[in-house]
């Protein structure tokens, strides 16, 4: 029964007729905000125009485990999956345990000591493994540069997961204030998404003939991610290894934080992705003995347009004809590029081959550029050039193959060569233009061949839908107040929508908030405690809380946050620390106080900041200016609570670090169910 519970959106996914039926059902139930009220809103997902077609629903499953069977830490080992398959359990501290219907992996100081997987498998086009990942706030914390890698492994137990496989490295930002994800696959590691918070994530990673695409998911208003239930393609890699374990390898150098949760792992053959574009909406091999001109590509059946020059199939792919050799064919496509890719083939003396992306018009797109002498990335408008990035380290070699594909969200750009990353850039100019295409110019007898168009975002193949995030959303408007009309303290002040009244627990001391008379409310004084302004709630099960807040100029400092809370002694306050861009979750449960550490660069002073958090008694997400951050239980947290009651919610000042709050001006208090 559980398994049925945990996977019914893959089961009904089969019965509805399209994707829309679904965003239909995730943009119901939001409700308009009131005049005086800036509320604010999540996007919806955008309606994807490119679908996988119903024959990659078809699946052969050979692992299936959803963690429904509680283990105490070190008894994981030696257990069998959900569907039957034996796990391979690396638990040299005997501390792995299941709980809660997920697998709790503690901090580790190695690689080697800490991880779970299963095999092997004959690696074969279609062959795919699905992650779902409850991330621990430690991976942007400590020296190590990457601290859980999850995908296909060599070995089941390699001494580094880093270069031993096709994996999605968890790692830190370049910056070293947030999370980052990277990939490997033989060639060292290269980016895939920065500025990553503590999140729940799908990462799925599917062969194809010759290599293995990755795929990530997570909750709405993620940058750089797609929503639940669509997947968002973020990187490939070249993958001639035959035979490997899928497996998720845990490392973190602090051991005073919470554990990596792994709420679910598929592995599963698909057949309808056994061709050699996977998931390409638009795929040729561009082989032949025909002109390009007015040829329908087998896969996606759009037809090229021969722009410049003429270009001829032949056996080893397409080349230019005629003199000068310069040619150049486009696609036109539903939809932006996720990823565009294709194998290059060089002569005797290699000349100028490119890749076409972001093309609005014959004169105005974007183009990657390889030349005997260098690599460029190049935006053309009105037909001029403007070089956005350039290598001399990657040049085309004579009589060579080389792989090229290029990651693009619509912000940024990630260019490779043969599994390295080249070039990459960071503009938003054409991003929503979604024509494709190659060329040559001034080249002997040079060829492209397998060029293939992925979507930014598709449906999750149904075999693979391990659960949605936590993501709810309020729908009822139950209490507002803009803290206008007033003056003196909050506390007794009644809400003008609800009309509940504000009360004050916490520290000693005189008020901490008083109203000001051009409204909002304002800390006026600096505090070594917890304080909390609150009101009652009366859905114990559920609630939806935001707030405008706007920190103090520095050097002034901000410690200031979200409040929902069953009594004095069980509570979650969610705020910030402008000074040192810190980012804290207080979790006290049973009185027993539990800190949760994030870093957010960049927290502007001085200006205002929208912090909304929903909570169903145990699963919470907290959002900042309408971008996910933080989705987590408390019962991940706190092993043996259940959560908590909601009886109270409201806003909060605490001293984090440094002198305590000194004037963060509060408005638009809104609470909905």
């Amino acid at each position: 029964m559980r398994l049925f519970q945990k996977r019914r959106d893959s089961r009904l996914a089969l019965a509805l007729p399209s994707l829309l039926c679904w965003l239909s059902l995730q943009t119901s139930g939001h409700t308009p905000s009131l005049s005086f009220m800036r509320l604010e809103t999540l996007q919806p997902t955008t309606l994807l125009a490119w679908t996988l077609p119903a024959a990659v629903n078809v699946s052969s499953e050979l692992v299936l485990d959803d963690f429904g069977d509680a283990r105490p830490p070190g008894q994981v080992g030696g257990t069998r999956s959900t569907s039957g398959a034996a796990r391979i359990v690396i638990d040299q501290e005997s501390r792995i345990s299941i709980d809660a219907g997920a697998l709790r992996l503690p901090p580790a100081q190695h690689w080697g000591t800490m991880g779970i997987g299963y095999g092997p498998y004959r690696r074969a086009p279609g062959l795919a493994l699905a992650a779902r990942l409850r991330l621990a706030d430690a991976l942007i914390w400590d020296s190590n540069p990457h601290k859980l890698a999850a995908g296909w492994f060599a070995e089941a137990n390699p001494v580094n997961p880093e270069t031993n496989g096709y994996a999605v490295l968890f790692a830190k930002s370049a910056g070293g204030m947030r999370g980052a994800l990277r990939v490997s696959g033989g060639h060292g590691t290269g980016p895939l998404v920065d500025d990553l918070m503590q999140l729940d994530l799908q990462v799925i990673a599917i062969f194809r003939a010759e290599s293995v695409m990755y795929y990530l998911a997570s909750a709405r208003g993620v940058p750089g991610l797609a929503a639940y239930p669509a997947m968002r393609p973020v990187g490939m890699a070249l993958a001639p290894q035959a035979e490997l374990f899928a497996f998720v390898h845990q490392r973190h150098q602090r051991d005073d934080f919470h554990a990596t949760r792994l709420e679910g792992i598929q592995v599963a053959t698909l057949p309808g992705l056994a061709h050699w574009y996977g998931t390409a909406a638009v795929a040729d091999e561009l082989t032949g003995r025909s002109r390009l001109e007015g040829r329908r590509t087998p896969a996606g059946a759009t037809s090229w347009a021969v722009e410049e020059g003429h270009l001829q199939l032949t056996a080893e792919g397409a080349k230019a004809s005629g003199a000068p050799a310069r040619a150049l064919a486009c696609l036109s496509l539903p939809q932006p590029a996720g990823i565009v890719a294709a194998v290059l083939e060089t002569g005797n003396t290699p000349g100028l081959q490119q890749i076409i992306f972001r093309r609005a018009d014959r004169a105005n797109y974007w183009r990657l550029a390889f030349t005997a002498t260098e690599a460029r990335l190049s935006r053309m408008t009105g037909g001029a050039e403007t070089v956005a990035a350039r290598s001399s380290a990657h040049p085309l070699g004579p009589k060579a193959k080389h792989h090229v594909w290029i990651v693009d969200d619509g912000e940024m750009m990630r260019c490779y060569l043969d599994g390295e990353l080249a070039l990459q850039a960071k503009h938003r100019a054409h991003s929503d233009s979604a024509g494709a295409g190659f060329g040559f110019e001034n080249g002997d007898d040079g060829s492209i061949h397998h060029f293939e168009v992925h979507p930014r975002e598709l449906p999750i193949p149904v075999a693979l839908r391990l659960g949605e995030p936590y993501q709810r959303l309020g729908g009822s408007l139950v209490v507002a107040d803009d803290f206008k009309s007033g003056a003196g303290h909050l506390a007794g002040r009644r809400t003008p929508v609800g009309g509940l009244e504000w009360e004050r627990t916490g520290g000693p001391g005189n008020e901490t908030i008083e109203l000001l008379p051009e409204g909002g409310g304002r800390a006026n004084r600096e505090n070594s405690f917890f304080i909390a302004y609150t009101v009652p709630w009366d859905n114990p099960s559920f609630a939806d809380v935001s707030c405008e807040l706007t920190p103090p100029s520095l050097p002034k400092e901000g410690h200031v946050g979200l409040v929902l809370s069953q009594d004095d002694r069980n509570f979650l306050m969610l705020g910030w620390d402008t000074p040192t861009n810190y980012f804290g979750l207080w979790c006290t449960i049973g009185g027993i106080w539990q800190p949760v550490d994030l870093i957010v660069p960049d927290i502007p002073t001085g200006k205002p900041h929208t912090l909304r958090a929903t909570c169903d008694g145990d699963n919470y997400i907290l959002y900042l200016n309408q971008e996910p951050i933080i989705i987590a239980k408390i019962s991940d947290t706190f092993v043996k609570s259940t959560g908590i009651r909601i009886n109270r919610v409201g806003i909060g000042l605490t001293r984090f670090k440094g002198k305590g709050d000194q004037g963060t001006v509060f408005r638009n208090f809104v609470v909905r169910k």
